[in-house]
C-alpha cells in the first residue's frame, strides 16, 4: 500500500467510526491535522491536510463548484469524485531554493498539487506561476504569509498578528499581508488559504507549568492551582484577542469574498 493510499484509508476509517464527524472532521494534535468531509453517497471525501514531523500534506478538491483553475476531476470508477492529493511546498522549499527544482523533486514523488507553503520565496512563486499557466500544476490552498513578505528573514507562519490589539501597525500589516496572499492564491486558481488566527500569549504561567512538570509535580495541589491560574489568565487575554481578531475578520473577508477564496483559520496544539 504507497503512503497516499495509507492516508487515505486512515481517513475513511476514521469517518466511518466517528459518526459526530459524518460531515465534517477535525483532528488535531501535537502531530496531526486532519480535517474534511466525509464521503457520503456522490459526495467526495475532502482532507485539508495531514502533518507529520513538520511535514504537511493537503488534499482536494472541496465539495462543490469545480476548482477556478479547470474542470473538475473525472469521477473514479465506482461513480464517486476522485481523490486529490496535493503536498505543501513546505516539505522541500528551504532544501530547493530553485523554484523548478522544487517544483521537479515534488512532481517525481508523483503530485500535480501543492499547498504553496509560507516558506516560499518570490524567486519560487514565480516558478510556480509559469507551471500554473502552462497548465502543469495545480494549486489547491496558499499558507499565509506567501510568498514569504520579509526577505533576510527566517520564515516563520506568524510575523504578524490580526489579533494583537496592543499592535495597531502590525495587525495593519498583517491584514494587508493576508489579502496579498489571498490575491496570490486567487491568481492561481486556488480555492482556499490558510492563517494562524493568532495567539493569548501566556509565557510566564507556561514557564511556571512546565517547571512543574519537569520537578515531577503534575497532578499535585501545587500544580493543579498554577494551572487554574493559566487557564484564567489565557482565558481573559483570549477574549479581548477575539474582539480584535473580528475586527480585523471584518476587513478580510468583503476581499475575500470578492477573490473566490476561501479564509481556513488554523487552530495550533499549543497552550496559547
Amino acid at each position: 500500500m504507497t503512503p497516499q493510499q495509507t492516508i487515505a484509508a486512515a481517513a475513511h476509517s476514521h469517518a466511518a467510526t466517528e459518526p459526530r464527524f459524518a460531515n465534517r472532521f477535525v483532528c488535531m494534535g501535537a502531530d496531526c491535522r486532519l480535517f474534511g468531509a466525509a464521503a457520503q453517497g456522490a459526495r467526495p471525501l475532502e482532507i485539508c491536510g495531514w502533518k507529520t514531523r513538520g511535514r504537511v500534506v493537503d488534499f482536494g478538491p472541496r465539495p462543490g463548484p469545480a476548482p477556478r483553475g479547470g474542470a473538475a476531476p473525472a469521477p473514479a470508477p465506482d461513480g464517486r469524485n476522485a481523490m486529490r492529493f496535493s503536498i505543501s511546498t513546505n516539505w522541500n522549499s528551504r532544501e530547493r531554493e530553485d523554484g523548478d527544482a522544487m517544483l521537479d523533486e515534488i512532481a517525481a514523488l508523483g503530485f500535480d498539487r501543492v499547498e504553496l507553503g509560507y516558506a516560499l520565496t518570490h524567486g519560487q512563486a514565480e516558478a510556480v506561476r509559469r507551471r500554473v499557466r502552462a497548465g502543469a500544476l495545480r494549486v489547491s490552498s496558499v499558507h499565509a504569509f506567501c510568498p514569504f513578505p520579509l526577505p533576510g528573514v527566517r520564515p516563520d507562519p506568524e510575523p504578524f498578528s490580526i489579533c494583537d490589539r496592543k499592535d495597531f501597525a502590525g495587525r495593519r500589516r498583517g491584514i494587508e499581508a493576508a489579502l496579498a496572499t489571498a490575491r496570490f492564491a486567487a491568481e492561481l486558481g486556488a480555492g482556499a488559504m490558510v492563517l494562524h488566527a493568532g495567539r493569548a500569549p501566556v509565557f510566564r504561567a507556561a514557564r511556571r507549568l512546565q517547571r512543574l512538570v519537569e520537578d515531577g509535580l503534575r497532578r499535585t495541589p501545587k500544580y493543579e492551582k498554577a494551572l487554574l491560574k493559566f487557564q484564567l489568565k489565557r482565558e481573559r487575554k483570549a477574549a479581548k484577542g477575539l474582539e480584535t481578531l473580528r475586527a480585523s475578520l471584518d476587513r478580510l473577508l468583503p476581499e475575500f469574498e470578492k477573490l473566490g477564496v476561501t479564509l481556513c483559520l488554523e487552530n495550533l496544539p499549543t497552550g496559547d
